[in-house]
């Protein structure tokens, strides 16, 4: 699962009130999904990382300034080397990757 440049995708910004969760976390989709399945992937993500699950009130989920590709990718190099982001990528079935960091086992 690559992003690719010529393709459209969008990007939401994610926080949770849960120990140990990063400052935030950048999520970029496919435009083309659907919201519902954005948010179940969304969900999925906040459970990875927080290593439980997480409910709805402890999850916030924001708009993202960065329309286009190339922003998201000038700014995410920006934003990453401080070490407060974690980005993940949903493609259209729903499954989630980590950018930049290693999987879980």
């Amino acid at each position: 699962m690559k992003t690719k440049p010529g393709e459209d995708y969008k990007v939401s910004t994610i926080t949770a009130d849960v120990a140990g969760f990063p400052a935030a976390v950048l999520i970029r989709w496919p435009s083309p999904m659907k919201w519902r399945e954005v948010l179940k992937a969304i969900k999925s993500v906040a459970a990875d990382i927080a290593g439980k699950r997480v409910t709805w009130r402890d999850l916030f989920v924001y708009e993202n300034p960065w329309s286009t590709y190339e922003i998201q990718e000038k700014r995410w190099k920006i934003c990453s080397e401080n070490q407060q982001y974690v980005m993940y990528e949903i493609d259209n079935a729903g499954r989630f990757r980590s950018v930049g960091k290693e999987g879980r086992p």
